[in-house]
């Protein structure tokens, strides 16, 4: 998982807000830009913005700066030394050096368990009291006051919602996230598909048999009924990257709107 580090002028909910964009391949809020070097993700004012030297011609660097801008479109591991800042006027490829940041100014964002403000649509109608198409209709009204933030998705063969606007709806005080967790959360089913993996290998490694290597600890999972949900982190952390495109998918969907790589 990326470190986050916002910069001292952005405040938390302005450096979350920028995060779950880069999260869904979106780009940032106008008066903020973010930058990811290699296992960080800094995010700062837009006109704090660095602008580096042309990138050098020649077929070296050239298949260089493809693989960096790839990398990153992938969500996966920038080439050692390179680095993507992203405004809302584009991205930018450059060398790391060129442009690195001065952790002085910055600081390590911190979020809450995922696994606490999510729960399938099963366990919203006990804990709210509710029925399954009074708690999907809470959350498709939450869509239509707030586009930018997806209440409700499906997840393999279960439905995940955010616990948030069920908790305003219902008059209780529950936890605030920076970051949409839905982002964060899936069904083993969901998680073996994005990752590809066999979906009897996640929900070993959640249930805590196999190898010790590939256990998930108790704040990366949980038994929901009779799924299984695990963290994004927990995933990263036992079988590293996840297939780009299906995670492309999977968030255009929660913000209805078309995978990042066939929008023009």
């Amino acid at each position: 998982m990326l470190k986050i580090w916002l910069h001292k002028d952005v405040s938390d909910r302005e450096g979350g807000a920028a995060y779950e964009a880069y999260l869904s391949r979106r780009l940032p809020p106008p008066f903020l830009a973010w930058q990811v070097e290699g296992q960080n993700l800094f995010i700062f004012r837009a006109e704090m913005t660095k602008r580096s030297d042309p990138f050098p011609k020649g077929q070296a660097a050239e298949r260089k700066f493809l693989l960096t801008k790839q990398a990153y479109m992938e969500w996966k591991r920038l080439p050692v030394g390179m680095a993507v800042t992203v405004s809302a006027e584009g991205l930018q490829v450059c060398e790391a050096a060129d442009i690195s940041p001065d952790l002085a100014d910055y600081r390590e964002a911190k979020e809450e368990c995922p696994l606490d403000g999510v729960c399938t649509l099963q366990e919203a109608c006990g804990l709210y009291g509710m029925s399954e198409q009074q708690v999907e209709d809470i959350c498709g009204r939450g869509m239509e006051e707030n586009s930018a933030g997806g209440h409700i998705r499906r997840s393999g063969t279960s439905v995940l919602v955010r616990k948030s606007l069920l908790d305003k709806a219902s008059g209780r005080t529950g936890k605030i996230f920076l970051v949409n967790p839905l982002l964060f959360v899936f069904s083993s089913i969901e998680a073996a598909e994005l990752w590809n993996r066999p979906s009897g290998d996640v929900r070993s490694a959640a249930a805590g048999s196999g190898h010790r290597a590939a256990r998930m600890q108790a704040y990366e999972c949980r038994h929901a009924g009779k799924v299984w949900l695990v963290t994004r982190g927990a995933m990263e952390r036992i079988y590293g990257g996840f297939d780009g495109e299906k995670m492309a998918r999977m968030t255009a969907s929660l913000f209805a709107e078309k995978p990042f790589s066939s929008r023009k």
